[in-house]
């Protein structure tokens, strides 16, 4: 992950990590690995969608290893 997302401008911060199991019906764990990107704005985001990068991390590494994707947008 680092060597795709690391470099691309705007990227304020990024994590990953593995779901952590919990007793509590409250919290979603329906996910085995979670992606967490902050941006400081929305047409940050938006170039990061289409910055190249982004595109081969989606390509290389996303789609040979995911069987399924959520996100949440938010602000």
């Amino acid at each position: 992950m680092e060597h795709y997302l690391k470099g691309i401008p705007g990227v304020l911060s990024f994590h990953i990590g593995r779901m952590v199991p919990s007793h509590r019906p409250v919290v979603d764990q329906s996910y085995q690995v979670g992606l967490n990107l902050v941006f400081p704005d929305k047409a940050t985001q938006d170039a990061y969608q289409v910055h190249p990068q982004h595109v081969e991390f989606v390509e290389k590494v996303f789609k040979k290893v995911c069987k399924k994707v959520v996100v949440y947008d938010f602000a």
